[in-house]
Formats: C-alpha cells, structure tokens, sequence
C-alpha cells in the first residue's frame, strides 16, 4: 500500500564515496501524495537541464551527482598572504633598537592637560562657582554651567583665569586657562612652563602674583591692576613675553569650597583666584581676543576706533544686519574695547 521513493546521493571527495539515501514514503491518500506524483513526472521532463541524471531501477527512482569538497584540505591558499606580511619591511631598518613601553611605563610618561586632571578640573569648576556666588554673574559668559565648565574654561576667548597658591613662600601657579598661558606667550603644550614650577619661564623673569588680599577686601577685589611679570634682559633665551606684564581692571578673591575634615563640614581654601582679560606687555596695551595697541600713541587708537565705528555702521547701513547678529555683535564689542584703551 505505500510507494516508496529513494533518493540517492553520491557524493565523490578526493577518491572517497558516500551515499546519502533520502527516504519518502507516501501514501495514496493525501495532499502531500498528489503533490508528489504530479512532481515526479516533471522532473522526467525536465531532467537533461540539471547537472544529474535520473534513472529508474527496479521502481526505485535513483539521481547521482558528483559535489565539490568542502573539506579543510581544498580550501583556498592564503600562505601568500601571510608571508606577504610578514615579508613586508618598514623604513628605517624596521624599527631595530626600538623598545616597546610597557603599559605601566607608558601611563608614567602619559601627561594630562589641566583640564583633564582631577585638580585642574576641581580648581575650575571651584574658580566658577565661587565667582558666580560673590558676584551675580558668570566669569565667562561663553561657560555654561550644565556643560562640560573645566573644559569651557580651558578654551575661553574672553577671561585668563589664574590660581596661585596662598601657602607657598613664592608665587607657585597652580592652575591657568589658556588664554593666561597666551597672555605669557606659552602654547597649550607648554603649560608646565607656568604650572606647579618654582621657576616659572626657566628663570627669564620673576613672577609676582600675590597669595593673600588686604584684609578689608573681604576676600574679593575688583578693579585690581598689577605688575606680575618683571621680565630680566640679561636672561638667556627669546621665548617668552617681550616685555614687563601688568594686569589691568582685573578681579582677584579667596578661592574656597566646602569641605568635610574629621567629619565636620567646613571651608578649604585652595588659593588665591585671578582673572582678567587686559593687561599691558612693554609698550602695549593688550586684549585678550589678540588686539594690540602701542599705550603711548592715542592718535593710532583714535584711528582704530573710528575705522572699526565705520565697519559697525557698514553692517547695519549697507548689509542689513541687526543688532542682534553675530558679526555685528563681535564688531561692537571690539569697538568697545578699543575705547577702554583710551588714555584717560
């Protein structure tokens, strides 16, 4: 009563033969039955299309093909690739006498940037904090406090901010933006030149940022000016500022935060905290956004500020812009700035 249909498989590896036998047994009754009956019958007719025969032997239908291998030793043969890596030679003699780091070695010459360490972060976000709770507003209007504050500090166009310590017999730095290292004409990479040194610049002047303020300040000081770099000509060297550097309108303070010391709550000072964002070096007087102007020649600043006055009504006259633009923002704060430097 059942019909039986055997499909057989040959399958020829490298001199070797295996036989896959797939069984289907059917019944006359049934979806699957009729479906197969109807399929047989096309495959006779189609059968010289297909790599394999077909044949009958004793009611038995058989097929026999022939598969490629698949085994690891016909794989294909990518020997060439390796050797053709390992072939390959660096210039220089391939890097011969070079001895890797390890990675203990490598963390010990790892150098983070004051924005990175754990005390430039802290002295950061302390020198803002603390200038925003005694006076109202933002050091630096660009730094936002729910953003990344150590790092926006780091890069403000607008403020140098200085932290030098309060305990130390000399003047001892113990965090600056970078625009206080350009106010000392020092790169970003050249921060532990001014930094946590004792002798700031390699000796090619003396730094004289005071540790404490008077005591009616009560511990913050506006409007400070101050003489904090004496530069020595006889030093050997041409980095480093052109001349004497004297802050100008300047804010100094006591820079603490709360603390919890043998379990009581109380006030850590850290240092003495300085910002600004004019000062004068040798003969000019200098803005923190670069704008240079020689302090003895009110004549030249007279022309600056009516060219960038005439820039500022271009803007507004003959481009359409508002007050409220960009660009015309910008160009009024430098025409501002070129009036402070006004001799009084």
């Amino acid at each position: 009563l059942y019909q039986r249909v055997l499909l057989v498989i040959n399958v020829r590896s490298k001199g070797r033969k295996m036989t896959l036998p797939l069984t289907y047994h059917r019944r006359d009754r049934g979806g699957a039955s009729v479906a197969i009956r109807r399929a047989l019958p096309l495959l006779l007719l189609i059968y010289p299309a297909f790599p394999f025969g077909f044949g009958v032997n004793h009611g038995v239908w058989h097929t026999r093909a022939t598969l490629p291998s698949v085994g690891r030793r016909d794989a294909p043969d990518v020997s060439w690739r390796r050797h053709a890596k390992k072939g390959k030679k660096k210039k220089g003699g391939g890097g011969k006498g070079k001895q890797k780091q390890s990675g203990f070695a490598w963390a010990q010459d790892f150098t983070l940037m004051p924005f990175e360490s754990a005390e430039g972060r802290s002295l950061s976000a302390a020198l803002c904090s603390s200038f925003e709770g005694r006076t109202g507003r933002r050091l630096d209007p660009a730094v936002d406090p729910a953003g990344d504050v150590p790092k926006m500090l780091w890069n403000s166009k607008e403020t140098c901010a200085v932290v030098v310590s309060s305990d130390a017999p000399s003047t001892t730095v113990k965090y600056a933006n970078l625009a206080a290292l350009e106010c000392f004409a020092l790169t970003e990479k050249e921060f532990e030149r001014l930094i946590g040194t004792e002798e700031p610049l390699a000796g090619r002047g003396t730094l004289q940022f005071p540790g404490n303020l008077p005591a009616d300040s009560k511990g913050y000081e506006s409007g400070y000016t101050k003489k904090v770099w004496k530069s020595n000509p006889d030093a050997e060297g041409t980095d480093g500022p052109n001349g004497d550097i004297t802050l100008r309108n300047a804010c100094r303070w006591i820079l603490e935060r709360p603390a919890v010391i043998d379990g009581k709550l109380t006030v850590e000072r850290l240092g003495v905290a300085y910002a600004w964002s004019r000062w004068t070096e040798g003969d000019e007087d200098v803005d923190v956004d670069g704008t240079r102007m020689s302090a003895v020649d009110p004549a030249d600043l007279a022309a600056r500020i009516e060219g960038q006055a005439a820039y500022v009504r271009k803007l507004k006259e003959e481009d359409g812009l508002g007050n409220k633009d960009e660009e015309v923002v910008r160009a009024v704060a430098k025409l501002l700035k070129l009036k402070e430097m006004m001799p009084k």
